[in-house]
């Protein structure tokens, strides 16, 4: 169910970089790998918070960003490639979809 992820992923925004576990940060990187149709549901909306809790995790200079940083690299192709993907979808006359495109742009 979309909104439960959007819920977990909000909470997540919440939760301090350190205390993310090895199996919490590889659900996150699973979203990003498994991210096939960017326009099924609130996908974009989910893709958002999963970018943001990426980027802190790239930045962050403890032992979970260092961690992400070197287990997790690839990661930041896959997020480019779901990015490229997004920007290549012809929403026109689809307002909605042309600002969730936007957004996660």
């Amino acid at each position: 169910d979309d909104d439960l992820k959007v819920m977990v992923m909000e909470c997540l925004l919440e939760v301090p970089i350190s205390n993310l576990q090895a199996e919490e940060v590889q659900n996150i990187v699973n979203i990003i790998a498994n991210c096939d149709n960017l326009s099924v549901g609130r996908t974009e909306q989910i893709l958002g918070h999963t970018f943001n809790i990426l980027r802190r995790l790239v930045v962050d200079d403890g032992d979970q960003g260092m961690h992400f940083r070197r287990f997790h690299a690839d990661t930041i192709h896959m997020a480019l490639d779901v990015l490229v993907r997004n920007s290549g979808r012809d929403t026109r006359g689809q307002r909605a979809e042309t600002e969730e495109k936007f957004a996660l742009s």
